[in-house]
């Protein structure tokens, strides 16, 4: 949310003030869906607005403030923001002054020098920003082992709340602990006319990864 805003030039403040968030958010050992809203609004660095957004996030899926954003954000921009090294004022001077939508169109104009010749990059600028899409395009739809391990595990407990009665468990790459994971696969016994289940929690971090 704290780069979306930062793309269009909304308040400085707010974002800084989700920006410190996420700093402080992400060493939290607990997860936040075993908390009380109590709990994570007494988190130091954390108002109630954010807890609040963290409640939708976890009760929904979905946050409004994001989604304002990410409905007016081409899919391509989004993916650029996500490149190591490759901030939201970077990305948007790309974006309006090259008219760059895609990582494909970035790519090309790297090959070209036309991201070197922009003011305030260079050649050692666009050489970095190479790199660092040859390895995002590498590790596209892929996770360390560390990662998807306590995404497995929180989808599970998710899993046993839901269905008490049922077994999962951990299977496929995870339980061979590979390196590097490309998919998450868990194993369950399934009671003939079972409600699917809503992995909308899931979507969130793969958004995020």
């Amino acid at each position: 949310l704290a780069k979306l805003m930062e793309l269009y030039d909304e308040n400085p403040f707010r974002i800084k003030s989700y920006s410190q968030a996420y700093v402080i958010l992400r060493k939290v050992e607990k997860t936040f869906a075993s908390m009380s809203l109590q709990e994570i609004d007494a988190i130091p660095g954390v108002g109630s607005g954010i807890s609040g957004k963290i409640k939708e996030l976890l009760e929904t899926g979905n946050m409004k403030a994001l989604d304002v954003y990410l409905n007016k954000t081409p899919p391509g921009i989004l993916d650029m923001l996500a490149i190591r090294g490759f901030g939201p004022k970077k990305v948007k001077q790309i974006w309006k002054t090259l008219e760059i939508e895609t990582i494909g169109e970035l790519i090309y104009a790297c090959n070209e020098n036309r991201i070197a010749n922009l003011k305030g990059f260079g050649l050692k600028t666009q050489q970095e920003l190479i790199e660092n899409l040859q390895y995002a395009q590498e590790s596209k739809d892929k996770w360390l082992y560390s990662k998807a391990f306590i995404l497995a595990s929180e989808l599970i407990e998710r899993l046993f709340t839901l269905y008490p009665l049922e077994r999962f468990q951990i299977s496929g790459e995870l339980s061979l602990q590979l390196p590097i994971i490309q998919k998450i696969n868990i194993t369950a016994t399934i009671i003939p006319g079972m409600e699917p289940v809503s992995y909308t929690h899931l979507d969130v971090y793969k958004r995020q990864g």
